[in-house]
Protein backbone atom coordinates (compact mmCIF):
# COMPACT_ATOMS: atom_id res chain seq x y z
CA UNK A 1 0.00 0.00 0.00
CA UNK A 2 1.76 3.52 -1.22
CA UNK A 3 1.52 6.45 1.21
CA UNK A 4 -0.63 9.35 0.00
CA UNK A 5 3.16 10.91 -1.27
CA UNK A 6 4.28 7.69 -2.91
CA UNK A 7 7.17 7.57 -1.07
CA UNK A 8 7.05 5.11 1.51
CA UNK A 9 4.82 1.64 1.23
CA UNK A 10 3.35 -0.04 4.54
CA UNK A 11 5.40 -3.47 4.17
CA UNK A 12 8.67 -0.65 3.79
CA UNK A 13 8.37 -0.22 7.84
CA UNK A 14 10.09 -1.65 10.07
CA UNK A 15 8.25 -5.29 10.76
CA UNK A 16 9.50 -5.47 14.50
CA UNK A 17 8.53 -1.67 14.85
CA UNK A 18 5.07 -1.75 13.60
CA UNK A 19 4.25 -4.83 15.22
CA UNK A 20 4.97 -3.56 18.61
CA UNK A 21 3.52 0.50 18.11
CA UNK A 22 1.00 -0.28 15.53
CA UNK A 23 0.19 -1.04 11.99
CA UNK A 24 -1.50 2.16 11.38
CA UNK A 25 -0.64 5.87 12.19
CA UNK A 26 -3.32 6.15 14.65
CA UNK A 27 -2.57 3.18 16.39
CA UNK A 28 0.82 4.24 16.81
CA UNK A 29 0.10 7.52 18.25
CA UNK A 30 -2.00 5.48 20.33
CA UNK A 31 0.46 3.16 21.72
CA UNK A 32 2.96 6.04 22.32
CA UNK A 33 0.07 8.39 23.95
CA UNK A 34 -1.52 5.52 26.27
CA UNK A 35 2.07 4.47 27.29
CA UNK A 36 3.10 7.96 28.41
CA UNK A 37 0.01 8.28 30.61
CA UNK A 38 0.49 4.16 31.80
CA UNK A 39 4.25 4.25 32.43
CA UNK A 40 4.31 7.67 34.06
CA UNK A 41 1.09 6.86 36.21
CA UNK A 42 3.67 7.46 39.67
CA UNK A 43 3.29 11.38 38.69
CA UNK A 44 -0.57 11.34 40.00
CA UNK A 45 0.80 10.60 43.15
CA UNK A 46 0.02 6.60 43.02
CA UNK A 47 2.76 4.27 42.59
CA UNK A 48 6.40 4.23 42.99
CA UNK A 49 8.51 6.85 40.64
CA UNK A 50 11.54 5.50 39.14
CA UNK A 51 14.98 6.99 39.83
CA UNK A 52 15.29 9.60 38.80
CA UNK A 53 11.91 10.56 38.52
CA UNK A 54 11.50 11.77 35.14
CA UNK A 55 8.45 11.30 32.45
CA UNK A 56 9.20 9.78 29.84
CA UNK A 57 7.99 6.56 27.36
CA UNK A 58 8.46 3.13 28.85
CA UNK A 59 11.81 1.87 27.45
CA UNK A 60 10.53 -0.67 24.79
CA UNK A 61 8.39 2.05 23.74
CA UNK A 62 10.85 4.47 23.40
CA UNK A 63 13.50 1.85 21.50
CA UNK A 64 10.86 1.19 19.01
CA UNK A 65 9.53 5.24 18.77
CA UNK A 66 13.21 6.24 18.03
CA UNK A 67 14.15 3.01 15.78
CA UNK A 68 10.82 4.45 13.51
CA UNK A 69 12.12 7.71 13.97
CA UNK A 70 15.51 6.92 12.32
CA UNK A 71 13.73 5.09 9.69
CA UNK A 72 12.15 7.36 8.57
CA UNK A 73 14.83 10.52 8.84
CA UNK A 74 16.72 7.89 6.84
CA UNK A 75 14.55 6.82 4.11
CA UNK A 76 11.77 9.79 4.29
CA UNK A 77 12.75 13.23 5.32
CA UNK A 78 16.60 13.41 4.11
CA UNK A 79 16.21 11.14 0.85
CA UNK A 80 13.70 10.54 -1.08
CA UNK A 81 11.45 11.89 -4.00
CA UNK A 82 9.56 14.65 -1.25
CA UNK A 83 13.22 16.62 -1.31
CA UNK A 84 12.56 17.37 -4.77
CA UNK A 85 9.93 20.07 -4.44
CA UNK A 86 12.41 21.60 -1.59
CA UNK A 87 13.56 24.50 -4.26
CA UNK A 88 10.33 25.13 -5.21
CA UNK A 89 9.36 25.89 -1.69
CA UNK A 90 12.11 27.86 -0.32
CA UNK A 91 11.63 29.77 -3.00
CA UNK A 92 7.71 30.36 -2.33
CA UNK A 93 8.59 31.23 1.19
CA UNK A 94 11.13 33.66 0.18
CA UNK A 95 9.22 35.30 -2.40
CA UNK A 96 6.40 35.89 0.60
CA UNK A 97 8.43 36.89 2.90
CA UNK A 98 10.17 39.48 0.36
CA UNK A 99 6.82 40.62 -0.32
CA UNK A 100 5.62 40.91 2.69
CA UNK A 101 8.40 42.63 4.33
CA UNK A 102 7.97 44.99 1.32
CA UNK A 103 4.18 45.52 1.62
CA UNK A 104 3.38 44.71 5.23
CA UNK A 105 -0.09 46.50 4.32
CA UNK A 106 -1.27 43.32 2.10
CA UNK A 107 -0.89 41.01 5.44
CA UNK A 108 -4.23 39.81 6.21
CA UNK A 109 -5.85 41.42 9.17
CA UNK A 110 -6.07 38.15 11.37
CA UNK A 111 -2.01 37.14 10.39
CA UNK A 112 -1.26 41.08 10.98
CA UNK A 113 -2.37 40.27 14.57
CA UNK A 114 -0.64 36.87 14.83
CA UNK A 115 3.06 38.63 13.35
CA UNK A 116 2.60 41.28 16.43
CA UNK A 117 1.49 38.74 18.73
CA UNK A 118 4.12 35.74 18.32
CA UNK A 119 6.32 37.91 15.90
CA UNK A 120 6.42 35.59 12.88
CA UNK A 121 2.94 33.65 11.14
CA UNK A 122 2.33 30.10 12.42
CA UNK A 123 1.24 27.13 10.25
CA UNK A 124 -1.76 28.15 9.56
CA UNK A 125 -1.35 31.59 8.68
CA UNK A 126 1.23 30.19 6.30
CA UNK A 127 -1.37 28.31 4.85
CA UNK A 128 -3.29 30.91 4.39
CA UNK A 129 -0.49 32.91 2.82
CA UNK A 130 0.35 29.92 0.55
CA UNK A 131 -3.29 30.29 -1.04
CA UNK A 132 -3.19 34.56 -0.89
CA UNK A 133 0.48 33.58 -3.38
CA UNK A 134 -1.54 31.83 -5.73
Amino acid sequence: MLSVAGILRQEDLPRDVIDLLGHSHAERINTMVCDMIDYNWWATGEGTPPDPPVISMSPAILEATNALREFMFRHVYHDSPAKEDDHKIHFVIDQLYRHFVSYPEDIPADLRSIVERRGGVDGAGSRRLYRRYD
